[in-house]
């Protein structure tokens, strides 16, 4: 207790440094959040041997990395083991290409169709050879040969099965405006009809919607463009859904279906490819609506373009990379974002030690982490970075005991884990196939469950629109929103 003799200067100063020091107490006593629980963290860089301007997540959990011969002098193409840190070289498929700038799509059976490529080193010349690669034996083998020749084409499955390839050239200012398809087993390859033809561009930003149609954002990785357009695989045909993307051209920038499989988000990008800088700007479309328009939201915090998006298994949008510009690797962003798609806000992560731009790529793991890699030039190019989530530092994780290897459409499974009680969300994530800013079918589809005492029943997508005929990683979510290491799961 204070005296009333302490009244006075000398007593308004201890009364001062005491409210100082309660209040200093008071608030020092409430723990702060741990850094990694808010940002998460990135690992140091490590080497892969090949810069991975081609990446894809294999159905056991490997990644292929495909570089291109100006960048790497050795091996084009390497298998890197996430589980134990192994690399093995692959065989590159044709010595007189490059699969560099192919179109590239996981098949229904986990193989992986690369459709067109490059000619040579400094030309912009496609090739019309197809290849298939199998992560089971680590071995290519040829695929009927495209009807045009193709560089940056885009590859992307529909809900039956077959895998068309749109857009790219020929070589220099002659485009390939044709469309094909391959079937299911690409063991044939077909021209469809003229209405089908149509110039998108290089690496044309399509994504499948649950109608069965795919739609066009508009973005491109060369800003041929703006317009947003639906193609009916049914009647091979186009329709107008927008005339202009609200910012205009958005030359390599990006653009990704969210989960839910209606909203489509468009991402930074800059009006004139390696002559103007990016753009910070972000614009959404509700394709559920009857009149869809593009509608602009929060920008990210960082203008960017060249860089990578990563639908993670909580819904969230990792953006990793790029650059600010005007060149392709001018002022690379090294800090990443993430976008919530229930808020439409940005959030700064975690900063990579690597610029990862120009011909880099990123993938989700199935452990949670992500994987950023490659980028052509510098002292990082033939190496990786792990980024480390927040919801990996949020306490344990829940566990699979148990899934199918397989499941049917519409199927109810059981998922066998010890935390059924707990958990909050099941989902699947389709194996990640990226190259060019563009995860080819990224997508994240969530599954309605019921818990057990032990295990979780689980319904499979109603069909291949929702979730096309492949493998995927199966993740549960708890109420902290922590995934389990995934399980690999085949829906057809």
């Amino acid at each position: 207790m204070i005296s009333r003799r302490s009244r006075g200067p000398k007593g308004a100063i201890l009364l001062v440094a005491l409210l100082i020091q309660f209040f200093t107490v008071s608030q020092t006593s409430v723990p702060a959040q741990p850094v990694s629980e808010v940002i998460g963290s990135w690992s140091a860089p490590f080497d892969l041997g090949v810069s991975g301007i081609h990446t894809v997540v294999l159905p056991n959990g490997k990644v292929l990395l495909i570089s291109r011969k100006a960048v790497t002098t050795g091996p084009l193409a390497r298998v890197w083991n996430p589980a134990n840190g192994t690399i093995i070289n692959v065989d590159h498929p044709t010595a007189s290409r490059q699969v560099y700038c192919a179109g590239h799509s996981l098949l229904a059976d986990g193989r992986v169709l690369f459709a067109g490529g490059n000619l040579r080193v400094g030309a912009k010349d496609g090739v019309k050879l197809a290849d298939l690669f199998s992560g089971s034996s680590n071995e290519w083998s040829p695929a009927p040969p495209l009807y045009q020749a193709r560089w940056y084409p885009t590859t992307i499955e529909l809900g039956g099965g077959r895998v068309l390839v749109f857009g790219g050239h020929e070589k220099e200012g002659v485009w390939s405006k044709r469309v094909e398809s391959y079937n299911k087993s690409a063991t044939e390859r077909t021209l469809l009809p003229t209405s089908a033809t149509r110039n998108v561009g290089f690496y044309p930003r399509l994504h499948l919607l649950r109608s069965g149609k795919l739609f066009y954002s508009g973005v491109t990785t060369d800003p041929l463009g703006t317009a947003s357009r639906l193609f009916d695989p049914g009647t091979n045909t186009w329709s107008p859904v927008v005339d202009n993307l609200n910012f205009g051209k958005r030359g390599d920038g990006m653009s990704v279906l969210l989960p839910g499989l209606r909203e489509v988000l468009a991402i930074g990008g800059s009006p004139v490819e390696n002559t103007s800088t990016a753009t910070a700007s972000t614009e959404i479309i509700d394709l559920s609506d009857p009149a869809p328009q593009w509608r602009t939201i929060a920008p990210m915090n960082h203008a960017r373009k060249e860089s990578n998006s990563v639908l993670l298994p909580d819904g969230n949008l990792l953006v990793v990379g790029g650059a600010f510009g005007p060149g392709s690797y001018d002022q690379p962003v090294k800090v990443a974002e993430m976008f919530d798609p229930a808020t439409e806000s940005w959030t700064d992560m975690a900063s990579q030690v690597a610029p990862r731009t120009h011909h880099s790529t990123a993938v989700l793991l199935p452990d949670g982490r992500v994987l950023s890699a490659g980028g052509d030039r510098g002292t990082y190019k033939e190496t990786g970075e792990l980024y480390s989530p927040p919801y990996l530092f949020k306490g344990p994780r829940p566990a699979i005991s148990s899934a199918p290897a397989s499941v049917s459409y519409g199927q109810k499974f059981s998922v066998g884990t010890p935390d059924a009680s707990q958990i909050e969300q099941a989902v699947l994530v389709r194996a990640p196939s990226v190259t060019h800013s563009y995860a080819f079918d990224q997508r994240n589809v969530k599954l309605g469950f019921s818990p057990n005492a032990s295990s979780l029943t689980v319904t499979a997508p109603p069909d291949g629109n929702v979730a096309p005929p492949g493998p995927y990683m199966l993740f549960i979510l708890d109420s902290n929103g922590v995934p389990s290491i995934a399980k690999w799961i085949d829906v057809s």
